[in-house]
């Protein structure tokens, strides 16, 4: 991937799980509009018995200078729990707790932060709702028919691009998928939709 994007003007910067696993999280950016200042790797302590106690999954701060200006991008992926796990016993909802606190702890300070990424989460439930109890915004908010993967037989929104307050969205038009959509396919080649945004700090 840094091989074709280099050459275009950016670069990135990746993190792979723990125990071995194959893939992580990766952030790439523009270098003529931002520079890579510090990045955090953090990896969840999933507090289960046996293996799952610590699973080796991660997630990627990376602080992105522009100008004088920190921005904090985080992304990560999140287990998906059965509908009606309780709150507390969702690996997920601990997993994104933890990634609220690690971005209010970051040093140096942020003056904004994106948060994105694979939550497994559709809109009403509580890994999505303690993101928003902790200030974050969804980019998309406006697009309530907006899918982003095919999960047994049905299209639904899992993935998301969170920002704080400081800053406007401006989410590009999505990708519309249905229940019968096939992902990956020659046109979309991974199985779950990119969501893409523009973002300007609010105050300039």
């Amino acid at each position: 991937m840094t091989a074709h994007l280099e050459p275009l003007g950016y670069a990135g910067y990746y993190e792979q799980k723990g125990r071995n696993r194959p893939d992580g999280c990766a952030t790439f950016f523009r270098t003529s509009t931002f520079a890579l200042r510090r990045a955090q790797r953090l990896e969840y302590w999933d507090r289960g018995s046996g293996v799952e106690c610590h699973s080796g999954h991660v997630a990627l701060l990376p602080a992105l200078e522009n100008d004088g200006h920190l921005l904090g991008v985080a992304n990560t992926h999140v287990r998906w729990a059965a509908p009606g796990t309780p709150r507390e016993e969702q690996v997920g909802y601990r997993r994104v707790v933890e990634l609220i606190e690690a971005c209010r702890r970051f040093e140096p300070p942020c003056r904004d932060g994106i948060v994105c990424g694979d939550f497994n989460s559709t809109p009403n439930t509580d890994v999505v709702r303690a993101m928003r109890d902790a200030g974050y915004a969804f980019a998309h908010a406006e697009r309530p028919d907006l899918r982003s993967a095919v999960a047994n037989g049905r299209a639904k929104l899992i993935d998301y691009v969170f920002h704080t307050e400081g800053l406007r969205s401006r989410p590009l038009e999505p990708v519309h998928i249905s229940d019968d959509t096939k992902l990956p396919s020659p046109d979309q080649p991974s199985d779950h939709l990119a969501l893409v945004a523009r973002f300007d700090w609010i105050d300039g």
